[in-house]
């Protein structure tokens, strides 16, 4: 039934620390001048004014009935706390008591004076203080208890049955009160200060400073009904105590008001939060359908420009033919040089195809790194025989990824490894180690290297850092990259001129969730 709330409002530090200050110094404050306006009306009420009496029938049923008021709008407020995971840590419970003596005081407004008159009263106090006691049960017993709606429907019943048909024990005896009333609201007046003990005591683990509102709340009642037996009926003390109790109502309903005062402006902060998230989340959308169109363009744009430049290629090839060996020295240069010139074209409209193309729609699945390592490695096996490079590979995992995508990243890293070899023998080794995001991959080779100020120039589209001359249009890397973000992981690489790279990038276990397109 219950959820512990200890939620706090969102402020600085100091500005916390302040509020809290103003709340507790208040709410003892509180405390004190009840407890000294408890005292005072039993001395008054004992000495200067122990013939003093004022049997005000309808003054009573307004003080009564403004309580009956306070109480049952509190236990509407806190079942509204309660849905918005705010308020006490025990919302429950407590508006359940407040709705039995809220409903059982608004009938003992309705009665006269006399033995049903003091019973409802006395029934109001013994059930909430029974009710406000059920927070001391455990989580699990206080689930099976009755909600508050059960509660008001058996405690009107009760009451109504009560007033019609005059049904109580003896209450007063001349002018004081029965022994079953004094110890009614004794027994009353006990359990409200445990229930106050409780609350004081979930404040200290929670934090939660609703539950010091009904410390406050349940002392004053407590404090109230065991003066009850220290009064006589309508004397100082017994209007003392029926105003105590209407100020304990007070408070409770200007610090409940005062909570969702404070709910209020959350609520429209978080509605100006979240139409912030809207419009950002609206922006992200235009930015991703902007890429979208511009990749769709790109794919478009490579493919209609890579079918006229072969077709130039081929015309140049057609007319170098027929010229044969009528065309002179300086036109064959000409020619050439045009040829080469559309060979790089059409070159860099195939990588720019390429490029586009990755990482776009991934087939995420479990995928043996190994397996996929083997397969790259037997469709370079020519490259890798010509260039004498060997390869040594350490056990690989199972990761998360598109196994099409990933064996592009390991073929374009040791294409790279190949392109940029040195005079030595070239040495490559592939190998994997666990990562807090999953796994980290490591490419290393003892090639030709490159300087450090070079590492975010690599991986740029067309990117071709200090090694312009060696054959390639600079997208490997730059695709490598984009598949691995794809993938939800990050690439780098370190390296020093002639002392080989080492290029690594991260990938998630096989059992991470998806990632969001890159």
């Amino acid at each position: 039934m219950e959820k512990n709330h200890s939620q706090k409002l969102p402020q600085t530090a100091s500005s916390a620390e302040h509020g809290s200050l103003v709340s507790h110094r208040l709410l003892a404050g509180i405390v004190v001048a009840s407890l000294v306006a408890h005292a005072g009306f039993v001395i008054l009420g004992r000495s200067v004014l122990e013939s003093w009496r004022w049997q005000q029938v309808p003054v009573h049923s307004v003080v009564e009935a403004t309580g009956a008021f306070f109480a049952l709008c509190i236990a509407a407020l806190l079942l509204r706390l309660q849905a918005q995971h705010q308020g006490t840590s025990f919302n429950l419970c407590i508006a359940s008591a407040l709705a039995s003596m809220g409903i059982l005081d608004g009938l003992h407004a309705c009665a006269s004076p006399g033995d049903v008159f003091v019973w409802l009263h006395t029934l109001a106090t013994l059930s909430g203080s029974l009710l406000f006691a059920t927070i001391w049960l455990p989580p699990a017993w206080r689930e099976r208890c009755p909600g508050p709606a059960a509660i008001a429907a058996t405690t009107t019943g009760a009451g109504l049955t009560i007033l019609l048909f005059s049904l109580s024990p003896e209450m007063t005896v001349g002018e004081g009160f029965a022994p079953v009333a004094r110890v009614s609201n004794t027994l009353a007046g006990v359990l409200l200060v445990s229930a106050a003990l409780r609350l004081i005591s979930s404040f200290w683990r929670t934090g939660n400073e609703n539950d010091l509102l009904f410390v406050v709340h349940c002392l004053l009642f407590g404090s109230a009904a065991l003066m009850f037996g220290a009064s006589r009926p309508w004397d100082f003390a017994w209007w003392g105590w029926h105003f105590l109790r209407l100020a304990a109502y007070g408070v409770a309903f200007g610090f409940v008001l005062h909570t969702l005062g404070y709910e209020a402006r959350l609520a429209r902060i978080a509605d100006d939060l979240r139409g912030e998230v809207g419009r950002r989340r609206h922006a992200e959308l235009e930015l991703q359908r902007s890429n979208e169109a511009l990749e769709q363009f790109a794919v478009v744009a490579a493919h209609d420009l890579s079918s006229p430049l072969r077709s130039i290629g081929g015309l140049l090839r057609l007319l170098q033919d027929g010229l044969g060996g009528r065309a002179q020295t300086d036109d064959l240069e000409l020619l050439a040089r045009a040829q080469a010139v559309a060979a790089r074209a059409l070159l860099i409209v195939d990588a720019l195809l390429q490029y586009s193309r990755a990482g776009r729609t991934l087939q995420l699945q479990p995928v043996d790194t190994g397996t996929v390592l083997g397969d790259v490695l037997n469709s370079i096996q020519g490259d890798m025989a010509s260039s004498g490079a060997a390869v040594q590979t350490a056990p690989l995992p199972t990761v998360r990824a598109d196994p099409l995508q990933l064996s592009r990243v390991f073929q374009n890293l040791l294409d790279n490894a190949i392109k940029f070899r040195g005079e030595r023998p070239l040495q490559i080794r592939v190998s994997a180690s666990p990562h807090a995001d999953g796994w980290r991959f490591e490419i290393a080779d003892n090639g030709l290297g490159f300087d450090t100020a070079q590492q975010s120039e690599i991986f740029r589209l067309f990117g071709r850092g200090s090694e312009a001359t060696r054959p390639g249009a600079g997208v490997g890397l730059a695709i490598c990259k984009r598949i691995v973000e794809a993938h939800g992981g990050h690439i780098w690489a370190d390296s020093s001129r002639g002392e080989g790279s080492r290029f690594q990038f991260v990938l998630p276990a096989a059992d991470s969730p998806a990632p969001g397109r890159a």
